[in-house]
């Protein structure tokens, strides 16, 4: 939560993270406090190591991750309806009330049956106490991407090509346009391949326990990362801090997460 709200204070001029991780909490903090149009907002790039090389930071292919799922407990007391709620939950009509709102209060639709929102729309839906009393995205239950049945509309708002440009602060409308491109993704800039090297073996990490040795070192090791890194980053003296975080790393046995990790990968490659 610190990490967060040193985020949202917009004095962070760069850091190493994934979409997900912080842009639901910090975009809607930015746009609540008028700091995305003085500038503060997420601009993606797709830096490497060297010079000229391909960057991998977004991967393209749509990959199930087995990693996560919904089950339901031995002591549910109406299994069918608790699946047949999770049926309705993506529900055309549901879904739209789930990710858009409420027709007229939350989004309008234009002539075309394209959905939009005002900025006075946009602000309100990003106002963490509106959202606590009046939306509700189950953003943790199934949900769909994409486009909607209807064939025009994004099934998130987010994904609707208009409503996101139209969503961006000016400043960030002027980076999209300075640099030519019409999306995050766009502006990283990763190389388009259906599979990439190692991926997606996240899906198998995420579900790894403390059962297995692996597990034990990928939890050490996640531990140890977030202990050390960030001294590492403000160390006066790096070189020696850096020998300090790789001691400890080294600790964690990562060998075991490496060797499990090898093992699944060569049982999906079927080697």
């Amino acid at each position: 939560m610190k990490y967060i709200a040193k985020l949202s204070t917009g004095a962070v001029l760069g850091m190493c993270d994934q979409w997900w991780d912080f842009a639901n909490n910090v975009n809607d903090v930015f746009k609540q406090q008028g700091l995305d149009e003085q500038g503060c907002n997420y601009v993606p790039l797709g830096l490497t190591i060297d010079e000229g090389m391909e960057n991998r930071w977004h991967t393209y292919a749509d990959t199930l991750n087995n990693s996560s799922g919904v089950a339901v407990t031995t002591s549910c007391s109406d299994i069918d309806a608790a699946f047949k709620f999770m049926n309705d939950l993506l529900d055309q009509e549901i879904h739209d009330l789930r990710f858009w709102g409420v027709e007229g209060e939350d989004y309008l639709v234009d002539e075309n049956g394209l959905y939009y929102r005002t900025d006075e729309m946009r602000t309100k839906c990003a106002d963490p106490t509106y959202k606590a009393s009046h939306l509700c995205s189950y953003s943790y239950m199934p949900q769909w991407l994409g486009t909607s049945r209807d064939g025009k509309n994004a099934m998130k708002p987010e994904q609707q090509t208009s409503e996101f440009m139209d969503g961006l602060s000016a400043p960030l409308q002027k980076v999209f346009a300075a640099y030519g491109v019409d999306s995050y993704v766009d502006m990283i800039g990763s190389v388009k391949e259906e599979e990439g090297p190692w991926f997606p073996m996240y899906s198998y990490s995420g579900s790894m326990t403390t059962a297995t040795p692996g597990g034990v070192a990928w939890v050490k090791m996640g531990e140890v990362k977030h202990e050390w890194l960030p001294k590492v980053v403000m160390a006066p003296d790096f070189e020696s801090t850096w020998n300090q975080y790789m001691t400890a790393y080294n600790a964690a046995n990562p060998q075991d997460f490496l060797a499990e990790m090898q093992t699944e990968l060569e049982r999906r490659a079927g080697l």
